[in-house]
């Protein structure tokens, strides 16, 4: 009518129910793995496996013998995101390596290489599983030899991860969201593994 006045015949007709929107979600789960992949989106390839190349002719108690090299299957690995595996404290930073051990308690640690590690991380630093941690590094840097990767380990541990580091499997209570990878013994054991975080 000109005055900001409806009439109440037309407001009936306007007041409708609104559209049903989809279904809600239920929210996403913790994972109450130990262990998560350290990585996210599309397929990943375990590139060297347990006693792989690097880690190789080594007694079991070499420091890297039970270690994992992480790619993207299509290539694409250098510059993506790592995400912190376990809960922990960073017990030591390596910027030479990209690495970083992380004090999970009960005598184990985690630690990985070849990062570039995000800048606002820093020794003694209580780091929750899921917590951005920084990116792979391009081949040539961090250590990291003619290819970009991730490379993961997991220590029994004296000293939360500093010296006293003694390779153990990703395996019982320590396997990767659940997956269990024990060492049957052969050289680069589980390579070739693909999975999708």
């Amino acid at each position: 009518t000109g005055d900001g006045w409806i009439a109440s015949e037309f407001l009936s007709d306007i007041r409708t129910e609104a559209p049903a929107g989809p279904e809600p979600q239920p929210e996403p789960e913790a994972s109450d793995s130990l262990i998560t992949w350290p990585v996210s989106g599309d397929e990943w390839v375990i590139s060297q496996g347990y006693n792989g190349s690097s880690h190789q002719n080594r007694t079991d108690s070499w420091q890297y013998y039970y270690s994992f090299d992480l790619k993207r299957s299509d290539g694409a690995t250098a510059g993506q995101p790592v995400y912190s595996a376990v809960n922990g404290t960073v017990r030591w930073i390596d910027e030479a390596t990209g690495g970083m051990s992380i004090y999970m308690g009960d005598g184990l640690a985690y630690a990985y290489f070849h990062t570039r590690i995000d800048p606002g991380i820093d020794e003694g630093d209580i780091i929750t599983q899921g917590q951005y941690m920084g990116m792979i590094a391009p081949a040539g840097e961090a250590a990291s030899g003619s290819s970009a990767h991730l490379h993961i380990t997991i220590w029994e541990t004296s000293d939360e991860g500093n010296w006293s580091r003694r390779a153990v499997p990703f395996s019982g209570n320590v396997a990767i969201e659940g997956i269990d990878f024990p060492a049957t013994g052969a050289g680069n054991d589980h390579l070739g593994y693909t999975f999708n975080p």
